[in-house]
């Protein structure tokens, strides 16, 4: 193989090759802020060239470029002492206040002790970039430069002895990592001002190493500490590292799994008096999320034992007839969040929906929330939808909030994905069930205009068929100004259609069916990846169609839902069956009669004028369910 060799600097304007003599002679002239030994370097440029770049060679051993004095390496080895009294020369005539020495070979005690009796230099880089062989700081020579009044050590490693002195001229020391990446400096230096340097919260993770658990004493008492869920079994050990040192930060812990959270915390008893529950952006102490989580608890224990459709009854019940819908003015989270709504006066369809959801994931049920904009309208009509004191009904725009659930239960051949809307069945003195488990077509059937936004996802999960499916992808990716996309066309801005496939996926899809998604990912292992998915999507899309046409627009119908209704009267009210048929005609008669204002009959006209009554079944009429 031929092997051509050059100097790589004489491509550039400004590298200098230099003599031993000339640099003793015009030292205070040298724009040098640094030394290194020069190594060369092997490029291949082809099967049959190799070109070695050296920026020196042994009859020209000095080159100074990008204000760096680089020392022919295989001179040095045969004039080391040389080399070493030429640095001594060079670091006692320096006039700058920052040097580098870059190779450990060129640094020994002379060459320390002469950078500290010169007063001109005030930071010092020892080997700062050298991770294989840099230099190690000794004690005797780390007292040398601080007796001298250096303001800054940088170096890549101390002696065993100086590894816990955290004095600031040691960068090493203060920037090394400690616990979770954080160094020294991060976690002692603390302000509440973000102009200032230094933090006011870490964040310990899966990251964090058990055997850096002691150096939670560095932390700054003011500082908060944030706790994800993957290390809570790492908790006790964190308290008590910190009660050994008498601090006593304030600890959130970061959940997003509250069951499996909950089963860890429980019978825990921690004795630290300053931890906080983070769940869904809400901060709740300690004790009051566990005295409200058992109160939910307590609100489904006795449901356990019911069928999936039964539970999610005894869910939606609770949560509509929870309280009356009141908004706060003053502080609007209140009427939200969900440890705030169990104990005051407020809620609100956010509230409700987060209410709802906790209380299906305690039952081991399936959902998402879903934020849309509605026609809220009709709130301001009286109890038959009319409009009040005459005056002309037009259509509001106002955001609103219910869930996406996926129903499984074989008791009553229900398999389906569905909306649920407990806002719309508030009611304290009535048990409406009229929007308790919505198929897409009955969404699109009922009184309330929706708006879904531009990049929202939630339109495909309501489909007929395939076709269906692609005609509504194409419509989504048109409103965020794509192509069109179907079976056989792809968009030329696949940005956009895998921001809607990712969010359908991950946003949706696998918080409802776990179990598709493992199979999805194990199908097609690229949408595990974080990085651009370029592989080609057709059958991905075409999967995700198909098990949304299986899982779509499956009507419960309402002879499923009254039978359901009374077993949970039943095995979860405790009431008799006498009781329940006393009960029963009122209770569906008030359904029908609601149904019939809230889903009216509609006529759609066809290209070939045929009239087609839409929503003329009334699901919860009893001629309908005595068929």
């Amino acid at each position: 193989m031929e092997r051509v060799l050059f100097k790589q600097f004489e491509k550039f304007d400004y590298y200098q090759n230099v003599t031993l003599e000339y640099l003793k002679d015009h030292l205070t002239e040298l724009d040098i802020e640094g030394i290194s030994l020069d190594n060369y370097e092997i490029y291949k440029k082809s099967e049959d060239v190799e070109i070695v770049i050296m920026k020196t060679d042994k009859e020209h051993p000095f080159t100074i470029t990008n204000k760096t004095l680089y020392i022919n390496h295989e001179w040095f080895l045969e004039n080391q002492e040389l080399v070493l009294n030429l640095v001594n020369f060079i670091v006692s005539k320096y006039k700058k206040e920052e040097f580098t020495i870059n190779n450990k070979d060129l640094i020994d005690d002379i060459v320390i002790k002469t950078i500290a009796s010169n007063s001109n230099i005030k930071k010092i880089n020892l080997t700062p970039y050298d991770i294989e062989n840099p230099y190690d700081l000794t004690v005797d020579n780390y007292k040398t430069l601080k007796e001298s009044g250096k303001a800054s050590i940088k170096t890549k490693k101390v002696v065993e002895e100086l590894e816990n002195t955290f004095d600031p001229i040691l960068e090493y020391n203060m920037r090394k990592p400690l616990i979770n990446g954080y160094s020294y400096k991060d976690l002692k230096e603390h302000s509440n001002d973000s102009l200032v340097s230094g933090l006011n919260f870490i964040e310990l993770n899966s990251n964090l190493v058990r055997e850096d658990l002691p150096n939670v004493k560095f932390i700054n008492p003011n500082c908060i500490i944030y706790i994800t869920e993957d290390i809570i079994n790492l908790l006790p050990d964190i308290i008590s590292e910190l009660k050994k040192n008498n601090i006593s930060n304030k600890l959130i812990i970061k959940v997003d799994n509250k069951e499996a959270f909950n089963e860890f915390i429980m019978d825990k008893n921690l004795d630290y008096p300053n931890i906080d529950i983070r769940c869904n952006l809400e901060d709740v102490s300690l004790p009051d999320y566990l005295r409200m989580e058992k109160k939910l608890y307590n609100m489904v224990y006795e449901a356990r034992h019911l069928s999936p459709f039964e539970k999610y009854i005894v869910a939606y019940n609770i949560a509509k007839s929870f309280k009356k819908y009141k908004e706060n003015d003053e502080n609007k989270e209140e009427a939200r969040n969900l440890y705030s709504i169990l104990e005051n006066e407020y809620i609100v369809c956010v509230g409700f929906s987060n209410l709802f959801g906790d209380l299906l994931d305690k039952l081991g049920l399936k959902s998402v929330n879903m934020s849309l904009s509605v026609d809220t309208s009709y709130d301001l009509a009286d109890s038959n939808l009319e409009a009040v004191e005459g005056t002309l009904k037009e259509t509001i725009e106002a955001g609103h909030a219910r869930r996406i659930v996926k129903i499984t239960d074989e008791k009553y051949g229900i398999d389906g994905v569905y909306f649920a809307d407990p806002t719309w069945d508030n009611d304290l003195n009535n048990d409406f069930y009229n929007h308790l488990a919505l198929t897409g077509d009955e969404v699109l059937n009922s009184r309330r205009f929706v708006w879904l936004f531009p990049r929202n996802s939630d339109e495909l999960l309501y489909v007929n068929s395939i076709e269906e499916f692609y005609f509504k992808l194409n419509f989504i990716l048109d409103k965020i100004n794509s192509h069109n996309y179907s079976s056989n066309i792809k968009t030329s801005d696949e940005n956009n259609l895998e921001f809607v496939l990712r969010e359908l996926l991950f946003d949706k899809l696998e918080k409802l069916d776990p179990l598709f998604l493992k199979q999805l990912k194990e199908k097609y292992p690229f949408i595990n990846s974080v990085m651009y998915w370029k592989e080609d999507l057709k059958d991905l899309i075409y999967d995700i169609g198909e098990y949304l046409v299986n899982h779509s627009n499956k009507e419960i119908n309402g002879e499923t839902i009254f039978k359901a209704v009374s077993n949970v009267y039943r095995d979860f009210y405790h009431k008799s069956e006498d009781e329940i048929d006393s009960l029963m005609p009122e209770l569906i008669s008030s359904n029908q009669k609601r149904q019939e204002i809230f889903f009216p009959k509609r006529n759609k006209v066809t290209d070939s004028d045929t009239e087609v009554i839409m929503n003329a079944s009334n699901k919860f009429s009893l001629d309908e369910m005595t068929k």
